[in-house]
């Protein structure tokens, strides 16, 4: 264990490291492209019924249940759901600060 973090809410994170090997051709250069696909489902989706709702709004782990709570009101496949979900929670009003310089940047 690298690091212990206590969340505004209470919950403890364990900071952890893994090494694992892939080819390049895998990876992307940046994340951006990934954020900016969360932002476009996040604008496209959720205004169908109500305002957009800012991802600082809730928690990171608050939104896994905010998420679930929509799902009948969506038409998303998994993998969408799946970018929404990670760009929510690091976009999350508890999200690290590079999180918010990346937005900023969007």
């Amino acid at each position: 264990m690298l690091n212990t973090q206590t969340a505004t809410d209470g919950k403890v994170w364990q900071q952890v490291q893994v090494a694992a090997w892939m080819t390049q051709r895998d990876m992307l250069a940046s994340i951006k492209p990934i954020w900016g696909y969360g932002k476009e489902i996040l604008d496209s989706s959720c205004n169908q019924c109500h305002a957009t709702p800012d991802p600082k709004h809730l928690t990171a782990n608050a939104w896994v249940d905010g998420l679930k709570a929509m799902q009948q009101y969506y038409t998303l496949d998994k993998n969408e759901e799946r970018v929404l979900l990670k760009y929510l929670q690091a976009h999350a009003k508890d999200a690290p600060a590079e999180a918010a310089a990346e937005q900023a940047t969007e």
